[in-house]
């Protein structure tokens, strides 16, 4: 019941209409199904591998991997344009190292409920720096998503204390 909340707050947030389903709504699907698969590798990584390590390894693959995908011209970034990548690249690794330390200390299960909460973080930063609008949705949405993730956490922890 937890986890279909959560997943109703998310469509919410994300305002989904299926009747304007696009190659880009696919892609972000198909997107969330291999990030599941990465997030159960992690949790069994986690068994014999420090998170360090993970990130390195996902790192170097996903460099190797978009190698394929780089076209012939490409062009050396301005300055401003550097320093914002070089941010993304920061945040993001910073991002990984504390989401893969986290899959040790809590199932499978709860991580994804939690790391839903990504779709709210953003819509907020987006609000914040966009000045983009805040609508009922979002509010209605976001609060689901905390809520399933705040009593998915409280049962977690209610079988452990057993």
């Amino acid at each position: 019941f937890l986890i279909i909340c959560a997943l109703i707050g998310m469509f919410l947030v994300l305002d989904f209409d299926p009747r304007a389903l696009n190659i880009g709504d696919i892609l972000a699907l198909l997107s969330g199904i291999t990030g599941g698969m990465a997030i159960v590798s992690i949790r069994e990584l986690r068994r014999t591998d420090s998170s360090p390590m993970i990130v390195f390894s996902f790192v170097i693959t996903g460099a190797i991997f978009s190698l394929f995908f780089m076209k012939g011209n490409t062009v050396m970034p301005d300055q401003t344009v550097l320093l914002i990548l070089i941010a993304v690249g920061t945040l993001g690794a910073i991002g990984q190292l504390m989401m893969t330390y986290a899959y040790k200390l809590c199932s499978v299960a709860l991580g994804g409920v939690i790391s839903i909460s990504n779709v709210v973080m953003t819509t907020i930063l987006s609000v914040i720096i966009f000045k983009e609008v805040l609508t009922m949705n979002v509010l209605i949405g976001g609060f689901l998503i905390f809520l399933s993730a705040a009593f998915f956490s409280r049962e977690e922890h209610h079988e452990a204390a057993k």
